[in-house]
């Protein structure tokens, strides 16, 4: 296996090479071996990573697996920072080791899946928990819900705990104009250490997707979502309200080839204040279920609750889409044998 990539920043610029090879040497296992070289403005670093991962299939309803990863440096040239207080935005230039292990119980119309994860290096001790469900409940109807705790404990005594606790809801009949979803999310953040002034965060932000398809080459989106922050910094306590509304339109040109237009309005209630996001885009269906896009935003902003998966940010942007399921996954597995 090998990939090349190049960053291109404003202030910045990076690129990475990395090669290796990747076996399955026994039934469930897979070991990967990779050495990488990465090339940023003033420094250069190459360091090997290896992976082990056993799956066991104990029933044909219960799976687990576990795994170890080890990165290690083999050489580094130190260069200049400008401001040394400042963490790298790219990370992952120090060694650490990691664990993980989980289990996926899988019978029809539900999937339960939970994850341990630690993570260890000279900078921080990191591990956390994640379990999840998923359920259909027939008549077009499922719900899902997951948790996750994080925990990390710097070398330089800050503690930060994330806990995030989502519901999801979808009604997605076989036959219907309409296609609705809704996601809920709670999220607390807390960092305590360090002499640093503790500070807690709750938020609580909900998404919520319509879709309608009046007729088969024509599609549009509606999506509003909602936010509640409780900011405590020390002895003082922050609130705000922020909403998203969302629109998006699709026509089919043919059956290979789309062109949509979207917009989006931000509104921070307590300022007063509004942000747009606009533009086009235009879409290729490669295989049946999979399908790219190249959109341009003439304006645009950024939300970390908003703006993940809707790419509200002005500029370029490249999106692409698959729809997993036993026949779609086939499907693109014969294309690709194909290239």
């Amino acid at each position: 296996l090998g990939a090349q990539e190049f960053t291109e920043g404003k202030n910045a610029h990076s690129n990475a090479t990395r090669l290796g090879i990747r076996s399955t040497p026994w039934k469930g296992g897979t070991l990967t071996s990779t050495v990488e070289r990465q090339l940023n403005e003033n420094s250069s670093r190459i360091f090997g990573s290896m992976g082990l991962r056993q799956t066991w299939q104990l029933t044909d309803e219960w799976k687990v697996d576990v795994g170890l990863d080890r990165t290690q440096t083999i050489f580094k040239k130190a260069g200049y920072t400008a401001n040394p207080a400042v963490t790298p935005a790219s990370g992952g230039s120090e060694d650490f080791t990691a664990v993980s292990t989980g289990a996926t119980y899988l019978v029809k119309g539900l999937t339960w899946d939970s994850r341990f994860e630690y993570r260890t290096s000279s900078s921080e001790d990191k591990w956390g928990v994640l379990s999840g469900v998923v359920k259909e409940q027939g008549n077009g109807w499922a719900w899902s819900t997951r948790g996750q705790y994080f925990q990390t404990n710097a070398s330089g005594g800050v503690e930060t705990r994330r806990v995030n606790i989502r519901l999801g809801l979808v009604y997605r009949p076989p036959r219907t104009r309409w296609i609705h979803l809704n996601r809920f999310d709670i999220i607390h953040d807390n960092q305590t250490g360090g002499g640093q002034t503790e500070s807690t965060s709750w938020r609580f932000v909900n998404n919520y997707t319509a879709n309608y398809k009046p007729r088969k080459d024509l599609q549009v989106s509606l999506k509003y979502g909602a936010k509640f922050v409780m900011d405590t910094i020390s002895t003082k306590r922050y609130q705000a309200f922020t909403d998203h509304w969302g629109t998006e339109i699709r026509y089919d040109i043919t059956k290979k080839w789309d062109i949509g237009l979207r917009g989006s309005v931000l509104h921070s209630w307590n300022g007063g204040q509004y942000a747009y996001s606009g533009g086009g885009a235009a879409g290729y269906n490669m295989v049946e279920n999979a399908w790219v896009s190249l959109g341009y935003n003439v304006w645009g902003f950024t939300d970390k609750d908003f703006s993940a998966a809707d790419y509200t940010a002005q500029g370029p942007y490249v999106r692409f889409r698959m729809k997993f399921d036993q026949q779609s996954v086939k499907d693109a597995a014969g294309w690709l044998n194909k290239q």
